[in-house]
Parts: C-alpha cells; sequence; structure tokens
C-alpha cells in the first residue's frame, strides 16, 4: 500500500504540483485541502503517513492542523515563503521553504516515512 500523504496548501497550482508529484514518486495524497478545518475533518475520519502543510493559509494558519497530526505522531512539514518571525507562531516543526526543489523535497519526506 502506498504511503498517504496529507496535503494543506492553498495555492492552486502549489496544491496541484504536489500532487502530481507526489502521486508519480507512488505515494497516495490526501486532499489537497485549502482550508485547515477540511484537513482536520479528514484527520478524524484517516490518519496519513506525513504531512505537508502551508504555514499560512490567506488569513489562516496551519497551527491546529500540526498540533492534531504530533499529537497523533505523524510526521508533518511546513512548507512557507513566510520568514521565521510568522513560523515561530506556529508548533514547532520542520521547514521547507518556498519555492522548494521537488526532489528535495521527496527526500525529506522519504526520509521520514521510513
Amino acid at each position: 500500500m502506498p504511503n498517504r500523504i496529507l496535503v494543506l496548501e492553498d495555492e492552486t497550482l502549489v496544491a496541484l504540483d504536489l500532487k502530481l508529484g507526489l502521486e508519480d514518486a507512488g505515494m497516495s495524497v490526501a486532499g489537497p485541502f485549502e482550508r485547515p478545518g477540511d484537513a482536520l475533518e479528514h484527520l478524524r475520519q484517516e490518519l496519513p503517513d506525513a504531512a505537508l502543510l502551508d504555514g499560512d493559509l490567506g488569513g489562516e494558519t496551519s497551527a491546529e492542523v500540526a498540533t492534531a497530526l504530533a499529537g497523533r505522531g505523524v510526521p508533518f512539514f511546513y512548507l512557507t515563503a513566510r520568514d521565521e518571525r510568522f513560523m515561530r507562531n506556529l508548533p514547532p516543526g520542520p521547514v521547507i521553504h518556498k519555492p522548494f526543489d521537488f526532489a528535495a523535497l521527496l527526500t525529506v519526506v522519504r526520509s521520514a516515512l521510513s
């Protein structure tokens, strides 16, 4: 069974690139979700193996989703173009800065899954 990766990303093109890239790498994608509430609803039904979370979702953050994932032992990574000051307001987690190299991102995700 392929690894299931939750994607929370409000930028449509980035979300689509992530989905297609992860699927091409043999992974299954939950989402992509644009809003934290949608991702949280999914988490009530199914846990992913890992998650990629945009830190800034157009006025909302992924803080609640990150907290839920951490509480369930699911590794997650923030994807953000924001600076470190913004990220200090979120639960601690690894940060991948946008724009990112997809091959490098995939290496990091696979490392967390093993």
